[in-house]
């Protein structure tokens, strides 16, 4: 009895003295720092030695043409046990005349270069079979990069990248997210090989027609196609999922198709040309969110049908009919506009509340021309029996 006792207090010292002298390597918070010098380098792996770090944060800001050699000595000099562990890397404000190697980093999920200069270097980004975000974000390129062997990349953004030529996108197969905004583009990208596009925006990009294969998204949530001169007509009737389309600013003189529109809750088709908008507009039942200000509209449409709607804007149109209130939101309150060319009159004050759900509201009615002991009584009883409605900023004029 004693011998074993003896034993299981060798043997517990034992555990406890290894337990001392090899501590256990702690997961720490990301690690975020800024490298000027090669101290600051061995500095960075001397922590990655002792810690398990999942998520990296370096700026080079400070190191000019000094960055990739320093980058390359972290890579060279931490163990690859410890590389490996490193699933999420962000580099800021570098300059790479050649693209490092990383080799070591095979085990990222998730990669993001910004406001850097990459012109005079050739990126392949390849053999990453964990890779599941590239962002390039303010970062010019002379060529695009080059993708290969990323089995499981979910989001590509290339956003700001002075890109003329887009990326090949022939070779990822589980793409969700592209973003290309921000480019002058002389080509338009292909996307016959990405059906799994969920959210695509190319905002900004010399876009004169719909990419090539763009029909096949049929799982396609979220658009964003402002500022591009797609002044011809667009059918979106094929997308029975998508939920968020942004036209701004297209040149757009009709109302895309949108005849699977149930899903629609946001549209924005303000600064185009639209001079008119169809009947079938009503077909649009759950959007929220509605703007279609800085048009060429003569009249007024007829939303009274959108029982979902919170937030409209058909401000500095050219309307010919009475106007009705514009709601347009403003950091979560809601205000009554008037249209420089019309007067407002309650009786569409009236309508529009009862079809539209808001909990801030200010009203100006200096210019009205219905201000009468009946209309008035009504506002001020729909304002009370309101209750969604907290706030009422009213303004009568003299």
């Amino acid at each position: 009895m004693k011998i074993k006792k003896f034993l299981f207090v060798f043997l517990l010292f034992s555990s406890v003295k290894t337990l001392l002298a090899n501590p256990p390597l702690q997961s720490s918070k990301p690690l975020s720092g800024t490298i000027a010098h090669q101290r600051d380098i061995e500095k960075l792996i001397a922590i990655t030695k002792n810690h398990a770090l999942e998520s990296m944060t370096l700026d080079f800001s400070y190191a000019g043409r000094n960055a990739r050699a320093f980058l390359q000595l972290f890579l060279r000099n931490t163990p690859e046990d410890k590389l490996s562990l490193i699933t999420k890397l962000d580099i800021l404000h570098t300059y790479f005349d050649s693209w490092p190697c990383f080799q070591a980093l095979s085990h990222l999920e998730a990669l993001s270069v910004s406001h850097s200069n990459l012109s005079g270097a050739r990126v392949n980004i390849d053999n990453f079979p964990h890779l599941k975000k590239l962002i390039f974000y303010a970062t010019e390129f002379t060529t695009p990069p080059k993708l290969s062997n990323l089995p499981n990349l979910e989001a590509l953004i290339l956003s700001g990248a002075n890109l003329v030529l887009p990326p090949a996108l022939n070779k990822i197969t589980r793409l969700e997210t592209l973003d290309l905004s921000d480019n002058p583009l002389a080509l338009s990208p292909e996307l016959s090989k990405n059906p799994t596009l969920k959210n695509v925006s190319l905002s900004n990009t010399n876009l004169k027609e719909l990419p090539a294969g763009f029909e096949n998204l049929l799982q396609l949530k979220w658009l964003r196609l402002d500022d591009n001169p797609l002044s011809q007509s667009l059918d979106f009737s094929k997308f029975e999922r998508l939920e968020t389309i942004l036209l701004k600013n297209c040149g757009l003189t009709k109302l895309p198709l949108l005849s699977n529109a149930g899903t629609i809750t946001k549209i924005d088709l303000s600064h185009n040309k639209l001079t008119m908008l169809p009947e079938n507009i009503i077909s649009l039942r759950n959007v929220r969110t509605l703007y279609l200000h800085n048009n060429h509209l003569s009249e007024r449409p007829k939303l009274n049908e959108l029982q979902h709607l919170e937030k409209l804007n058909i401000t500095n149109n050219h309307f010919t009919n009475p106007a009705s209130p514009v709601i347009a939101q403003h950091d979560d309150s809601y205000h009554q506009e008037n249209n420089s060319h019309t007067r407002t009159n309650i009786a569409e004050i009236l309508c529009t509340m009862n079809n539209a759900s808001f909990d801030s509201i200010q009203i100006d009615l200096t210019s009205a021309h219905d201000v009468t002991n009946t209309a008035l009584p009504q506002l001020f009883s729909l304002l009370k029996n309101s209750s969604r409605i907290k706030k009422v900023r009213l303004t009568l004029g003299k």
